[in-house]
């Protein structure tokens, strides 16, 4: 295949020898749970969802508000971006995959369809952390503090769940981390896609935008 012939016969052997029990499927799913793809996610949602506290130390919101347009229009538009991000970027991941496999000529014995639980997945996950990330914004005058505030949480809640592998006392406490509740493997390949984690990760978005839209609509410019 044309990737095999790209990479080096040293880092291939390196790669796959660290996942001998893992099946063709799983090793490509292991793309949506990739730092670097949840870095990446991640920051367009914490960007897009600081938009709030950007605005005001700007003073660009005083001017959008000082129009005839009500707070709850401003804060649906912001939605709408954290809603956008949220779909389009696991779409981006799932399109990947799919021209991956058609490149490895993996595309009709493994169909592209079987990882839309994992894209699924990561949507409710983006919108969770765009959802906290609203709630921080909206509560400051400054985005830098927020934006610190969103990474620091969600890094936590990273760490957390990659060391509840290690530690009996992280792991009594791991339902705290949102990616306690993202298992793209195993909604490909192992379980499915379980409806009571999309439901946190849901609830988790909801809860944070209601709140978030209550400070924003009761709060002094």
């Amino acid at each position: 295949p044309l990737l095999q012939a790209l990479i080096p016969p040293q880092f291939h052997q390196l790669v796959f020898s660290q996942t001998p029990i893992l099946s063709f499927a799983a090793i490509v799913v292991l793309g949506f749970r990739h730092p670097m793809v949840l870095v990446a996610a991640t920051g367009f949602q914490i960007v897009v969802g600081t938009l709030p506290a950007a605005e005001r130390e700007s003073g660009f919101l005083d001017l959008i508000l000082a129009r005839a347009i009500h707070r709850s229009t401003y804060f649906v538009a912001i939605l709408l971006f954290i809603l956008i991000g949220a779909v389009a970027l696991p779409l981006s991941v799932l399109g990947g995959t799919v021209l991956g496999l058609a490149v490895e000529e993996h595309a009709a014995e493994i169909p592209w369809f079987n990882y839309i639980p994992a894209a699924g997945s990561m949507t409710a996950l983006l919108l969770a952390i765009g959802g906290i990330t609203l709630l921080l914004a909206v509560g400051v005058r400054r985005r830098g503090p927020a934006a610190a505030r969103a990474v620091g949480i969600v890094l936590a809640f990273f760490v957390l769940d990659s060391l509840a592998n290690q530690s009996e006392i992280l792991a009594r406490i791991r339902w705290l981390s949102l990616f306690d509740y993202y298992k793209p493997v195993a909604a490909v390949v192992g379980s499915g896609l379980r409806m009571t984690h999309l439901l946190v990760l849901l609830s988790v978005f909801a809860v944070s935008t209601v709140l978030a839209h209550q400070v924003f609509r009761r709060q002094d410019i």
